[in-house]
Formats: C-alpha cells, sequence, structure tokens
C-alpha cells in the first residue's frame, strides 16, 4: 500500500475518525456493515448511550456527531450523512447496492489501515464507549436499533411522527 496516497489521521475531522472506527469494529467477518440505518443508529448510540447506568444522556461521548434529531427512520444525524459520502469520495469506505434489504457498506484496504490507527489513538474512555456499543447493540439490524433507539428515547414508532425534526436532546431525560 502506497502511504503517501494514504492521508494521515491527523487529516481526518472528529467525525471521520468515529466513523471509521465504528465500521472498523462494527463490521462482520468480511468487514462489511449492513445499511446506513443500522451505521446511523450505532453511531447515535455512541454519541449518547451511556453502558454503566445503561440510558441516554444528554451529552456527546465520543463529540463527532451532535445533531440528531427525529426523522422517518428515528435518530437521524445530517452531518453524519455527509461525512459518510466525504469518506466515500476519498475512497476510504465503499457502499455497494444489493437486489434487496440495506447496502454493503466496507473499509477500503486505506480505510481500513486509517481506522486501525484511530483506534490506537483513541483514549481509555472513547475505547470504551465503542467496545461498548459494539458489544450491545453490533449484533442488531437497522431496524432493531431503530426500534431500540425510540425506546431508549421514551416514544414509539407511532409517537416519532409527533417529534420530526426535533433534536434528541430534547427527548433525553
Amino acid at each position: 500500500m502506497n502511504r503517501h496516497n494514504c492521508p494521515s489521521t491527523e487529516s481526518l475531522s472528529t467525525s471521520e475518525r468515529q466513523l471509521l472506527s465504528i465500521l472498523n469494529d462494527a463490521g462482520d467477518e468480511q468487514g462489511q456493515l449492513l445499511g446506513r440505518m443500522k451505521l446511523m443508529k450505532l453511531v447515535f448510540f455512541s454519541e449518547y448511550w451511556e453502558d454503566s447506568r445503561d440510558h441516554l444522556t444528554p451529552r456527546n461521548s465520543l463529540g463527532g456527531f451532535g445533531d440528531f434529531k427525529i426523522y422517518k427512520y428515528g435518530p437521524f444525524s445530517e452531518k453524519l450523512l455527509h461525512t459518510f459520502d466525504s469518506l466515500k469520495n476519498r475512497n476510504l469506505i465503499t457502499e455497494q447496492e444489493q437486489m434487496y434489504g440495506p447496502t454493503r457498506i466496507t473499509l477500503t484496504d486505506e480505510g481500513r489501515e486509517l481506522a486501525e490507527e484511530v483506534r490506537e489513538s483513541l483514549s481509555t474512555k472513547e475505547d470504551k464507549q465503542m467496545r461498548d456499543v459494539i458489544t450491545n447493540f453490533g449484533d442488531k439490524d437497522g431496524n432493531e436499533l431503530e426500534e431500540k433507539s425510540l425506546e431508549y428515547l421514551g416514544i414509539t414508532r407511532e409517537q416519532k411522527q409527533n417529534h420530526q425534526g426535533e433534536p434528541v436532546e430534547s427527548l433525553i431525560q
């Protein structure tokens, strides 16, 4: 691999570092994660979920994404979507459409290398947060994670339309 063409971890934003780390840890045996919804919800939990008390806290645990709002499929971050597209444009991740079901998101070799460097640079607290989120939520699909996120926010699928566009912090108690 030619390191001269691969960006350094210092050139990554906090949100890019967080997203690469989650993709690296949450992928299956082939390094793939199924769907943007699953990715969105894993990032949501990495931001707001606190393992020691098993609830959401109105703070940003990892600090990369703080703009989550309630939308059609639960918590959504526009910044995360832009970060995702930026990583795709920089050839650090790929996304493949499937005939049925969610897209397949995969780190490229360069993306995996950077993600491993990011992992090594995380603080103990950040590392624990990432591992706790993946351990507790990584085996769930996007729909299950949507349901779980709404449950933690104290609203049902039917009630979420009443909260469209509302910042998640207003629902966290």
